[in-house]
């Protein structure tokens, strides 16, 4: 079962990785998603954000914002600014602003509300999970490494458990959130 937060489905990444059948797709999904998440320091599903703000502060926790729904359980005061792509705010005034940010992700999209997710941001996870994957034969990605047991040769940069490999780094670089 594909975790809340995976950036992409099951047809994709068997599609990407030219694979017929669904064999450990779904943790390699959830793991890539997962690692992908914990880099870029943010969540990138659509969900509610309950935050406390002070005037100190410099953006909010989740973006891109799709809808504030209260700032001390009133509408949105007029002096406070939110730039919506990129969560950054501009107030004088300290409290609580609940609000809805996120993407809408390819499992998650219907005909009526299609996904939101960067495609950068999808196939930097199908490169990743290309690089976790795990056939039933010990064949992690596309056999440019081998598992035998516990003992394994991956070619291409990547250790399950943390590692992102230059070039899926720098796609997701531009994701990810400043902590100031």
């Amino acid at each position: 079962m594909l975790a809340r937060n995976a950036l992409t489905t099951v047809e994709e990444a068997r599609r990407f990785l030219g694979l017929t059948e669904d064999t450990g797709i779904e943790r390699a999904i959830n793991e890539a998603s997962s690692i992908i998440e914990t880099h870029c320091r943010r969540s990138f599903s659509v969900r509610e954000y309950s935050q406390r703000i002070s005037h100190q502060d410099f953006g909010l926790d989740g973006y891109p914002v799709i809808n504030v729904l209260s700032f001390n359980g009133d509408p949105l005061p007029d002096d406070v600014y939110i730039d919506k792509v990129s969560g950054l705010i501009d107030t004088c005034r300290s409290g609580e602003i609940v609000y809805t940010a996120g993407y809408v992700l390819p499992k998650d999209e219907t005909a009526d509300n299609p996904h939101t997710l960067p495609y950068d941001i999808e196939r930097a996870c199908l490169q990743l999970i290309d690089t976790l994957y795990v056939d039933a034969d010990g064949f992690i990605g596309e056999a440019s490494a081998i598992k035998i047991g516990d003992w394994s040769i991956n070619q291409k940069g990547a250790v399950p458990g943390g590692f992102i490999p230059d070039d899926i780094r720098s796609t997701l670089d531009m994701y990810r959130r400043v902590l100031v």
